[in-house]
């Protein structure tokens, strides 16, 4: 019920998610609340007759049948534990509401009075009245507004903290810088499950600027637009406008910005407000930073300058088409940073951000934070924060004494850092976090309404109905090797172009098909890249390297397994990566040959190297179909109407850990 107090709280708030009437009292037992502490863990020294409460002790609690019900939900009671009913029909002579008529009547001689027991107190805050005594009294007047949940319900819904009004400008010697920053968005503008869309995360971003609207800068550590069929269909330009509309201020590059070419992000570029960074993106012909990007950009926020410099990760020269990235280096993080961290502070900057799409993974216990990220972080110096990306991952700590976020994907999380500063422009302390907060905000009625009108334009398109499925096809490579997605995709591809083979990368194919009906927008989300068919003949050597590339083991994951068609394959998951394949044959079971030529049809990404594959760029007769992968399902779709997994021994994990089944066959559907 109560929101868990922090340093600085000058009021206590109230979780508009758990109503009043849902707030438990007790009456002969003593207790306190230790609002310091998580919800679950806040009752302590509770006592019964001025003893502590005994964990095999057995107690009666007079409780009604509605509280009843939720213990027994939650496992705490069964019927067997009652000892007296509640409702006529169990057996009870009187009913709950007759009983407190009978003892108002008959006990209280129809006189109560009300009464105080103190049994019970919250504990776990640290007010300061006397130190805060002008906040307090602006509070009480009603100057300090108290804020109240946006339906209404709940009238106290977030503490006033002493932070908050530092941001307000309300606290003399401190300025408060707030950088609010997503990444990985992905284009998902539309709400859909646990993605807010543009429409809430607009609003809450809006809400969070409120509480520093003079000091707040908000960024974007790239990613942003490929992902949905509303973005692509339009490359892009939806996300564009709505972080226009927002007021981004700055984007570093992310390694999805090049999907669609130079020319595209060139006019991505064109339509946007706020800057493009990348300062380790370099052009090889001129040997100067890319014309698209700039290095670095300054923002001035209440007399505050902030330099933000903007780092491309270097993994996009394995995670993007090689023919789109070939006339770019992408440099080292840690010298680039080092040899800008100078020149932007001859520019007057105060503080000094790295934006970047670096990857970082964290720690759920130790908190330790790896990755690319972290390595940046131990390796430069005058740096006073770092915003990451690429990973996916909700990332809030410190590496080397410097603070290191990162928000999720999708527009789920918003990451927070507050800067403090005293009035000689140093900073006294940095403040970050994460919120998920997004889902619950408010829509924006403007950027709703310029969704509205995107989906009214794109709607006829995808959501064209082209078939149906019997049942799910699962996409999940942290269960499996290869996938019901993946063994039907490489399936289509393999006939599509009369291959031997069929290798498919996994991180190409982006979500499950669900039971029911198949639509063009739902095609899209599957194989969001515009990638096309691409032939290449192999060594049966240099397939069997590219499938044993493609083995790979959770712990081991820098991108997802690969998916194949046309072979059968024994592993042993116990052995070494690149060392598994016991046994590979084509589908007649004749022995793949190590210097027999194969027909092997992958996509333009793999084929140029893409995840590391590069057994392909060692191939000959390599030839570009320039049909789009994304296009030969959908017209198999349509062809077959209705599809159906069904299991084949395409991959066998021998060590006898469960490896993979349900894949498609393409002539049983037929």
């Amino acid at each position: 019920y109560y929101n868990q107090y922090k340093e600085g709280d000058l009021t206590i708030s109230f979780n508009p998610d758990i109503r009043a009437y849902n707030y438990d009292m007790f009456a002969g037992v003593n207790y306190e609340i230790d609002i310091s502490k998580p919800a679950g863990s806040r009752i302590v020294n509770l006592t019964y007759k001025g003893e502590p409460v005994k964990d095999d002790a057995v107690y009666k609690l007079a409780i009604n049948d509605y509280r009843f019900g939720t213990l027994k939900s939650l496992g705490l009671a069964t019927d067997e534990d009652k000892f007296y009913p509640s409702k006529e029909e169990e057996g009870a002579q009187e009913s709950l509401r007759t009983l407190i008529l009978k003892y108002v009547q008959e006990v209280k001689k129809g006189v109560i009075t009300p009464t105080v027991d103190n049994n019970w107190r919250i504990i776990g805050t640290n007010f300061d009245y006397e130190k805060y005594k002008e906040y307090y009294d602006q509070i009480k007047s009603g100057e300090i507004k108290i804020p109240t949940s946006f339906d209404g319900r709940t009238p106290n819904v977030k503490s006033i903290n002493i932070n908050d009004l530092a941001k307000l400008g309300k606290v003399k010697g401190t300025t408060v810088i707030s950088l609010l920053s997503i990444n990985d968005f992905h284009g998902n503008i539309v709400e859909s499950g646990k993605n807010p869309g543009a429409a809430r995360l607009a609003g809450h971003l809006k809400d969070e600027k409120a509480a520093n609207p003079e000091g707040t800068i908000i960024l974007s550590a790239g990613d942003m637009y490929q992902g949905t069929a509303e973005s692509n269909l339009l490359y892009g330009e939806p996300v564009q406008q709505m972080m226009n509309m927002i007021g981004f201020e700055a984007m570093a590059i992310g390694n999805h910005e090049f999907d669609w070419g130079i020319e595209a992000l060139e006019k991505l570029k064109s339509q946007s407000k706020f800057p493009f960074l990348g300062a380790n993106i370099i052009d090889k012909k001129t040997g100067k930073i890319a014309d698209f990007v700039k290095p670095y950009t300054i923002v001035e926020k209440k007399g505050i300058k902030v330099g933000i410099i903007g780092i491309a990760t270097p993994e996009t020269l394995t995670k993007t088409k090689a023919d789109i990235i070939e006339p770019y280096d992408f440099r080292d993080p840690a010298e680039t940073v080092n040899a800008l961290v100078p020149e932007v502070k001859k520019a007057g900057a105060d503080i000094i951000v790295v934006l970047s799409h670096l990857g970082a993974m964290q720690d759920a216990n130790t908190k330790e934070i790896t990755g690319e990220a972290a390595d940046l972080a131990k390796a430069v110096k005058g740096v006073d924060a770092i915003i990451s990306g690429h990973s996916h991952q909700t990332i809030d700590g410190k590496v080397n004494g410097i603070p290191v976020v990162q928000a999720y994907y999708n527009g789920r999380s918003v990451a927070h850092i507050d800067i403090y500063l005293d009035d000689n422009k140093k900073i006294t302390k940095i403040e970050t976090y994460v919120d998920d907060n997004v889902i619950k905000a408010q829509e924006d009625s403007e950027m709703k309404s310029y969704i509205n009108t995107i989906m009214e334009k794109l709607g006829p398109i995808k959501n064209e109905v082209i078939g149906k499925a019997t049942a799910t096809f699962n996409h999940d490579t942290a269960e499996t090797q290869v996938t019901p997605v993946g063994n039907f995709v490489t399936d289509i591809m393999r006939k599509a172009v009369n291959a031997d083979i069929a290798i498919q990368n996994g991180g190409g194919l982006r979500r499950d098909i669900p039971e029911g009906d198949i639509t063009i927008g739902l095609m899209y989300e599957l194989l969001p890249f515009d990638n096309t068919l691409f032939t290449i003949d192999l060594t049966g050597k240099q397939v069997k390297e590219a499938i044993e590339h493609g083995i790979i083991l959770n712990n081991e994951k820098t991108f997802r397994p690969g998916q194949f068609s046309g072979l059968k394959v024994k592993y042993d998951s116990s052995k070494p990566r690149g060392q598994r394949i016991v046994e590979i044959t084509l589908l007649d079971g004749t022995p793949l040959k190590d210097d027999k030529i194969y027909k092997v049809v992958t996509n333009d990404f793999q084929a140029t190297g893409g995840d590391e594959y590069i057994m392909f760029t060692q191939g000959k007769n390599t030839f570009d179909t320039n049909i789009p992968v994304r296009e030969i399902i959908i017209n198999e779709i349509k062809k077959l109407k209705v599809i159906s997994p069904v299991v084949d021994d395409r991959l066998i994990d021998v060590s006898g850990k469960t490896s993979m089944f349900v894949p498609f066959d393409l002539d049983m559907a037929a």
